[in-house]
């Protein structure tokens, strides 16, 4: 099974409208993937962890709430910071 974090935007939208996986396994998956990856690679200033979880169980909601033929938040947009250090 291909891991989460290797899907596209397309594919993961489309597997937590018909609820082969949900919002927060999807959050959870990249959220470890950042803690595993980002000591390394320091590319993350600043994890959102909490208020992605709760952004991704408010979609799960929406999701049971509507159906899966309905257009709606399929996954939160995990949150993001800029940063003003140089990419160097």
């Amino acid at each position: 099974m291909t891991a989460l974090t290797d899907l596209d935007a397309t594919e993961l939208a489309r597997r937590v409208r018909t609820r082969e996986v949900s919002s927060r396994e999807v959050v959870r998956a990249h959220l470890d993937r950042v803690a595993a990856v980002d000591p390394d690679v320091r590319a993350v200033l600043t994890v959102l962890g909490e208020q992605a979880l709760t952004a991704a169980d408010r979609a799960d909601a929406a999701v049971a709430r509507v159906g899966p033929s309905a257009r709606c938040t399929a996954f939160p947009s995990p949150p993001r910071t800029r940063s003003t250090r140089p990419a160097w």
